[in-house]
C-alpha cells in the first residue's frame, strides 16, 4: 500500500511547482535583510533571525519593503542559490507578487486553517501555484500531525494562533 498524500486547496497566484521544507514566520519578510550568500535572515528582532530561507517553502503573512529592495534581495538570494523555493502568504501585496513573478517563485494564498495546523517547521510540502494546491506527502509529514486529519493538530504542542502578526507556529 503506497503512502497517501494530504492535499489542501488554496488560491494560486504565481504558477509553478516547488517542494521544500516549511519555514514559518509570524512577521513579514524584507528579502534585502537576508544574507545573500547564506540565505540567513539578518534583520534584528525578526523571529527567523539566523535561519536560512534556502530552498524553503516560506509561510509568512506578507512581504515588506519597496519593490527595488524586495526584488534586489530576492535576486541576490537566487544568484547565490539560497532563495526560497515557494511562498505561502496570508495577505497579498503587489510588490511581493511582482517579485515572485519576475523571479519565477510559486506563490499561493488563502490556504485555510487546516493547512496552517499541519504546516509546522520542517514538514515537507509541495506548492503548486498553477493548480492551487498544497500537498503533504504522508511519509514526510511532521510527527505532530502524522495522521493528517484536520483535528489531529488541536493539542497544545502545535496550536496555531492568529492575530495582527499572522498565523504563528
Amino acid at each position: 500500500m503506497s503512502p497517501v498524500a494530504n492535499i489542501h486547496t488554496c488560491r494560486g497566484v504565481v504558477g509553478g511547482r516547488a517542494t521544500g521544507r516549511v519555514l514559518r514566520s509570524c512577521d513579514g519578510i524584507c528579502f534585502y535583510t537576508v544574507d545573500s550568500e547564506t540565505g540567513e535572515v539578518a534583520e534584528r528582532g525578526h523571529p527567523l533571525i539566523g535561519k536560512s530561507l534556502a530552498g524553503s517553502v516560506l509561510v509568512f503573512p506578507h512581504g515588506k519593503g519597496s519593490s527595488v529592495v524586495q526584488l534586489d534581495g530576492l535576486y541576490q538570494l537566487a544568484k547565490h542559490g539560497v532563495a526560497p523555493a515557494a511562498f505561502v502568504v496570508e495577505s497579498l501585496d503587489t510588490v511581493l507578487v511582482a517579485c515572485a513573478v519576475i523571479m519565477a517563485i510559486p506563490l499561493v494564498t488563502d490556504a485555510g486553517e487546516s493547512f496552517y495546523r499541519q504546516a509546522l517547521d520542517e514538514t515537507v510540502v509541495t506548492v503548486d501555484g498553477s493548480a492551487g494546491t498544497l500537498t503533504f506527502p504522508k511519509r514526510n509529514m511532521h510527527p505532530m500531525t502524522a495522521t493528517g486529519g484536520e483535528g489531529d493538530a488541536d493539542h497544545e504542542g502545535s496550536r496555531q494562533t492568529r492575530g495582527r502578526r499572522g498565523r504563528c507556529g
